[in-house]
Order: structure tokens, then C-alpha cells, then sequence
């Protein structure tokens, strides 16, 4: 059975405007906490990543790697870790463990990014944009 999700308005930073993205409702569960949001799937992304107020707030470890990377938004500092997942759809749910990395910035404007790494490969993924909806088909 698949997993099928609306998108869903997001806000973008100035002076761009608001538009219909494909994010999917996600349960983050660290060791301390859990925090419930929206992550963007991100086909242009390596590994997942996560602003530190957000990794704070779940308990992510931060005694990974440290590590510059490049990305759309310029440089960055990020610290390797892992996070569990959990995305909810109507009538199922799938938990993954995801490799992220903690974006060590105060002006992160998103709360999860959905990369490639240990997300793509466990779902046949469709991006139906003339429906403005994503479906996840989980691959056994």
C-alpha cells in the first residue's frame, strides 16, 4: 500500500513568494523528545538535514563528524548523526532511520529536508505535480 500526500503551501524567504511544495507530515524521535512537522522531499540532496534548534530540541547526538558543505542556500557547518522516523499516512505508517546532518546555523528557515540517502532507495517515489501530490510506495 502506498503513502500519498497533498502538497502543501510553505513559506519562502523574502522576497520570494509562498509556494505549493512536496512536503510530508514526519514524527522526528530522538532520545529526548519528539517533534512532530513537515519535511521537504528533496531529490537534490545527498543526506537529510535538520537545524540544530530542532536536533536540540529531539536530543540528537552531536559528537559526530564535523564537516563544511555546500549547498543552495551557500556554506555551511554540519555535524553527522542519525534520527529516527516516522511518517504517517492514513492507514499505515513507515519508521526509517535516517543519516542527517545537523545544520549548525541560527538562520536555518526549514525544519527537515528529506535527502536522498537512506530514503530514496526504500520507496518507488511519484511526483505527480498537474495533482500537486507525492506518493510513497514502499519497496519490501
Amino acid at each position: 500500500m502506498a503513502l500519498s500526500f497533498k502538497y502543501k503551501q510553505i513559506k519562502r524567504p523574502n522576497p520570494l513568494l509562498p509556494e505549493q511544495e512536496p512536503v510530508i507530515p514526519l514524527i522526528l524521535v530522538g532520545p529526548n523528545e519528539k517533534y512532530e512537522t513537515f519535511g521537504l522531499l528533496d531529490s537534490g540532496a545527498d543526506i537529510s538535514a535538520i537545524p540544530e534548534p530542532i536536533a536540540d530540541i529531539i536530543g540528537l547526538p552531536k559528537s559526530g563528524k564535523r564537516d563544511k558543505i555546500i549547498g543552495i542556500n551557500g556554506n555551511a557547518e554540519v555535524i553527522a548523526s542519525r534520527v529516527k522516523v516516522i511518517i504517517k499516512g492514513v492507514h499505515q505508517q513507515e519508521t526509517l532511520d535516517l543519516p542527517v546532518n545537523i545544520i549548525v546555523s541560527d538562520k536555518a528557515d526549514f525544519n527537515f529536508i528529506i535527502g536522498r540517502a537512506g530514503f530514496f532507495n526504500r520507496f518507488e517515489i511519484t511526483f505527480n505535480e498537474t495533482q500537486r501530490k507525492v506518493t510513497l510506495k514502499p519497496i519490501r
